[in-house]
């Protein structure tokens, strides 16, 4: 009886549990999904919607990138 409680005491026991709780979450999850109907095979219409442009994202990313490397020449040693 004191090595089966000594055993559920374990740290890594419980990490294992854990782990696998984890697991079966994320299985459950992914079988759980509902089939996806195949495109344009039943007579569904399609919506397309006017999405916003992406013009203020890519100069967001040009000016990270150029501070990025601004940061990176300037902190490199001259010699």
């Amino acid at each position: 009886m004191a090595a089966l409680i000594a055993l559920s005491r374990s740290r890594i026991r419980w990490c294992v549990a854990v782990a696998c709780a984890f697991v079966w979450l994320g299985s459950s999850e992914l079988l759980a999904q509902a089939p996806s109907n195949p495109p344009g095979g039943s007579g569904a219409t399609t919506i397309i919607v006017q999405g916003r442009s992406l013009a203020f994202e890519w100069i967001i990313t040009i000016a990270m990138c150029g501070v990025a490397l601004f940061v990176v020449c300037r902190s490199s040693r001259r010699n």
